[in-house]
């Protein structure tokens, strides 16, 4: 059997050249994101994040303030009948108040503590009716948040759940994948990388070979964004 090297040789002997071995990088005379690089968040971004997402089935919500928080959260949950939530261990939403006004609002809820059973969280987050997260990052030309998931923060309160929330800081948002990949090389370079990253973009999409388009198949039918300014 040939190695790779020798397969590659033949295939440039018969195309009657030597064998290239390496790419030249291309160099652009213009960015198609330079409009969107004027600081994270600017309002282009978000504006862009916000009919991304509502193009998708998404919902997106704008709160500053602790009073603006509770009633987003207040008018979601009503929506959507939660009766039951799973949310993570993650300091932001700690910070938020979110045990504070979950309780108030009567919901059953659950954190997603790797100190605790992990069978049991695992039980819990897929009969909840709603999962809370904090995104890292949001990428406003598809609407899409990265998580960085491990220990405290479980995949589960994300991918489970019917409904899905997420807090997005102004600050994160970023144009595109472009500056998401850069964001990311950053952080492996400084302190590695988590157990898990997730990139997650709508309300889970499938289709079959029919094209007909199914919501909520292999993931949360509702996705809703709040962006936290500042």
């Amino acid at each position: 059997m040939a190695t790779k090297e020798q397969f590659l040789d033949r295939i440039a002997n018969r195309l009657g050249r030597e064998r290239r071995t390496g790419a030249r990088v291309p160099e652009w005379k213009n960015n198609p994101w330079d409009n969107l690089r004027d600081g994270p968040g600017n309002e282009g971004q978000v504006e862009l994040f916000r009919k991304s997402l509502e193009a998708l089935g998404g919902r997106f919500y704008q709160a500053s303030g602790a009073e603006e928080i509770k009633e987003v959260l207040k008018e979601i949950l009503e929506k959507e009948q939660v009766k039951s939530l799973v949310y993570n261990k993650d300091q932001r939403l700690l910070d938020l108040g979110l045990a504070h006004y979950l309780d108030e609002m009567g919901i059953e809820t659950r954190v997603w503590d790797p100190a605790g059973n992990h069978e049991e969280l695992k039980t819990f987050a897929e009969q909840a009716d709603a999962g809370i997260v904090f995104a890292d990052l949001g990428l406003a030309e598809t609407a899409t948040v990265l998580f960085y998931n491990g220990g405290p923060k479980g995949r589960s309160v994300s991918l489970l759940p019917p409904v899905f929330i997420t807090f997005l800081r102004k600050r994160d948002m970023v144009p595109r994948l472009t500056q998401a990949v850069a964001h990311l090389e950053e952080r492996a370079q400084k302190e590695g990388l988590p157990a898990y990253t997730n990139f997650v973009t709508g309300p889970s999409r499938s289709g079959d070979i029919e094209m007909d388009l199914s919501i909520g198949v292999h993931g949360p039918a509702s996705a809703y964004v709040i962006l936290l300014d500042p």
